[in-house]
């Protein structure tokens, strides 16, 4: 078992990376939360095989100082450093985002030589235990839990005490009251139970005074992932999904308001290395919101169905993207050769299965399955238009001409070529010629760079 020394004093993060470092890389953690305690323990590296370290610890360079360290004792143990250190640090793997749990993974597997198969075959027991502490964030759990009845003091009998989707709040407050350390799901729930978990954990993050926008922007791509495995691989759970969607599209207008420009916004999610879905998404949120404030019949409720369209529009092409990191643009996915015939179907249908998943949330503002079915300009969700009609909602529209203005932006960005908008703002009209379209770009016009 690998060990994995942390050294941070935020204690949701500590919570949050101790359930996923155990269950996901099955490592054992040490979590230290003050500075002379992790001064002396990077004295005696031998207990640890990679050392997470927060930028700074209670106002004092940590991260420095453990960089200092190793170098000083020519140790060849992986550094990771979260946040950004005062100085540039050469035998220290920098990590920006204390949230982005995916990418924290990879590197900390990819640090310890652990493969992903390996990864998939951490042992464990029948009986997982969950701490108490943690399902006190959740409302609901999706799955069962038993609780541990002694029956000697080598055996164990394990008792349903909550089914699955019954309310777990008031019981786990009762149990945490009573002394209850942990309850147990069955192994094979372990990971649909972290994932809600730290999901739940990440949105009390970015909910709290102070929340910064990377930290809101983190939680919402955090939703992004969890909401797009659920729609994919246990598609009943409606309700769990469209609560998530809510969440998101609540924070992703709040990111949208503070920002200040579309620059500060890229910059961000991609020095946070956030994947092309979501970065490409809450691009298309940011220019949306700003069409929609600058045309004549624009309202919030529109920036509510927007922020549904972009939350679910392209969640069936998550996986494939997972799959296939080097492509970086729809294009991309559309003209790839590698595709499988599996995959292409579902790239030339996932507007079409989008929308039908929405249709069945009750919930959703109205019309945003029709809204997410003519993304491409394909009333029927099949495929990618050529010739874009007037016969689509005005609403898809805006997010087309949006969409289309970002993948012009992005690819620029990517290719570190200067944006030029007069050039932009010619290839949509040229694109998108009829009148009812050419009102929807004239807003670009005034967008902030």
């Amino acid at each position: 078992m690998k060990k994995i020394l942390v050294i941070s004093d935020n204690d949701l993060l500590n919570q949050l990376y101790l359930i996923n470092f155990e269950i996901y890389i099955g490592a054992k953690v040490t979590i230290i939360k003050d500075i002379n305690t992790a001064e002396k323990s990077l004295l005696d590296l031998q207990n640890f095989d990679l050392i997470i370290s927060m930028a700074m610890l209670n106002e004092h360079d940590i991260g420095s100082k453990s960089s200092f360290t190793l170098k000083e004792m020519n140790s060849k143990i992986p550094l990771l450093v979260i946040g950004t250190p005062a100085v540039e640090l050469s035998n220290a793997i920098i990590i920006q985002s204390s949230y982005n749990l995916q990418n924290l993974l990879r590197t900390i597997a990819s640090s310890l030589g652990i493969t992903a198969k390996e990864r998939s075959e951490v042992a464990v027991p029948k009986y997982y235990p969950i701490a108490v502490t943690y399902l006190q964030y959740l409302t609901n759990t999706p799955c069962i839990l038993y609780l541990q009845v002694k029956i000697s003091k080598t055996q164990s009998d394990y008792i349903i005490c909550a089914k699955n989707e019954s309310n777990i709040l008031n019981l786990a407050t009762k149990l945490h009251s009573e002394g209850v350390v942990n309850l147990y799901v069955n192994s094979l729930d372990r990971l649909t139970i972290v994932n809600k978990i730290s999901l739940a954990i990440t949105f009390h993050i970015a909910s709290t005074n102070g929340a910064s926008v990377v930290d809101k922007s983190n939680a919402v791509s955090t939703g992004f992932s969890f909401a797009a495995s659920q729609l994919i691989d246990n598609p009943e759970v409606v309700q769990e999904i469209i609560t998530i969607a809510e969440t998101c599209s609540k924070v992703m207008d709040n990111i949208v308001s503070e920002i200040s420009d579309i620059k500060m916004l890229i910059d961000m999610l991609m020095r946070n290395q956030e994947g092309y879905i979501y970065t490409h998404s809450m691009l298309v949120a940011y220019v949306a919101k700003h069409i929609i404030k600058n045309v004549s019949w624009g309202g919030e409720s529109h920036v509510e169905r927007i922020n549904f369209m972009v939350f679910f529009h392209d969640l069936y092409l998550v996986p494939i993207f997972n799959s296939h990191p080097e492509l970086i643009s729809e294009e991309d996915l559309i003209f790839d050769k590698s595709m499988s015939n599996e995959e292409k179907d579902i790239i030339i249908h996932h507007a079409r299965l989008a929308g039908e998943q929405i249709s069945k949330y009750k919930k959703c503002p109205p019309g945003v399955d029709v809204l997410i079915k003519q993304h491409h300009g394909m009333s029927n969700g099949i495929g990618f238009a050529t010739d874009f009609s007037d016969s689509i909602s005005p609403l898809s529209k805006l997010f087309i001409v949006s969409e289309s203005f970002v993948d012009y932006y992005y690819k620029k960005k990517m290719n570190k070529e200067k944006m030029n908008l007069a050039e932009c703002i010619e290839q949509l009209n040229l694109k998108y010629a009829k009148h009812t379209y050419r009102k929807i770009i004239d807003p670009l016009l005034t967008l902030r760079f």
